[in-house]
């Protein structure tokens, strides 16, 4: 149909490699490569899977930075002080 009105319509689906390769940067994605993108983890259960781990570690990372941001200037200091203390401790035993 869509020849008959002079279109040609070429449409390739991303393959499991190419999902691979876009899974951690899919927000630069166009419309068209980010539905290519949605349709192939309709298709493909161990691509949706892929891309839900990486999502996972991504959202835990975030986490983990935002903890240790999170950490008050009291705390670091306390940590220093047990620090020094336990180093003094060692150097006394040598």
């Amino acid at each position: 149909m869509c020849r008959e009105k002079g279109w040609e319509v070429k449409f390739k689906l991303f393959s499991c490699k190419d999902i691979s390769k876009v899974a951690c940067h899919k927000d630069d994605l166009s419309f068209a490569e980010r539905v290519n993108f949605k349709l192939h983890l309709f298709i493909c259960v161990k691509c949706r899977n892929y891309t839900a781990s990486i999502e996972q570690v991504g959202k835990s990372f975030t986490d983990v930075i935002k903890k240790r941001r999170s950490i008050s200037s009291e705390k670091i200091s306390e940590l220093e002080e047990r620090v020094l203390e336990n180093l003094k401790k060692k150097n006394d035993f040598e």
